[in-house]
């Protein structure tokens, strides 16, 4: 299991214990996770490319709610 997926998995029991109603669901999270990508392309005369997708406010809020640190480039 990756720390992501504890992180998340505590959450999950947080939002139930805690009754949080305001608070992101564990799917939702998810959701938004998955739409930040590494990107990595060859292009002519052997040179390359790659790059984080830029985090938005959202994804910045749900990587603090569950405390775990943003996705950088040197972390990957």
């Amino acid at each position: 299991m990756t720390e992501f997926s504890k992180k998340l998995k505590n959450y999950s029991r947080f939002i139930a214990s805690e009754n949080q109603h305001n608070a992101p669901s564990p799917n939702r999270i998810l959701e938004v996770v998955r739409g930040i990508q590494y990107h990595q392309v060859a292009l002519h005369r052997k040179q390359s490319a790659k790059g984080l997708t830029t985090l938005t406010p959202e994804q910045k809020d749900l990587f603090d709610t569950v405390n775990l640190p943003k996705p950088s480039k040197i972390a990957l």
